[in-house]
């Protein structure tokens, strides 16, 4: 049924149509590799900026309750032109923030509105706005824009 012979000619060429097969094999799976590792990598950066964006949002958010609080006590003094450094609520939000270099603080806007003047018992509210600047590259391909606007505001009742 089966030959019990082979030639010596048929081993040789079987081995090297194998060779062949492996070797193709070898770049199938390195071009599959570098596909997938730039998709993980731009996939791993988009996470580190979204990971900054959150913690940036969280600074924001909490020198603008500081911000609020000092407010609530100082309604009158809310920029340098009102008070002296480190008296004002401008000061107070650009310093009391955490330092990680994550934020400029220098390009915050500090916003305060008093709608109902500075009178005890009365709202008052103080906004911080920051332009966030994404780091990954091609970033902006997929959201559409390289930098973002984030607010963060804290309100409070004027103390006295």
């Amino acid at each position: 049924m089966y030959p019990t012979t082979t030639s010596a000619r048929s081993i040789p060429t079987a081995r090297r149509a194998l060779c062949l097969l492996r070797r193709r094999q070898a770049g199938q799976g390195l071009v599959e590799f570098v596909l997938v590792s730039v998709m993980v990598l731009i996939l791993t950066m988009g996470l580190a900026d979204l990971g900054r964006m959150y913690y940036t949002f969280i600074a924001l958010q909490t020198a603008a309750g500081e911000g609020a609080s000092f407010a609530q006590v100082y309604p009158v003094c809310v920029t340098p032109a009102n008070c002296a450094n480190p008296d004002n609520v401008t000061y107070r939000v650009q310093n009391s923030a955490p330092r990680a270099g994550l934020v400029d603080w220098a390009s915050t806007t500090v916003a305060v509105e008093v709608p109902h003047g500075t009178v005890a018992g009365e709202p008052i509210e103080v906004t911080v706005n920051y332009r966030y600047q994404l780091i990954a590259p091609f970033m902006n391909l997929i959201v559409g824009d390289d930098a973002f606007d984030l607010k963060a505001r804290a309100s409070g009742v004027i103390l006295r």
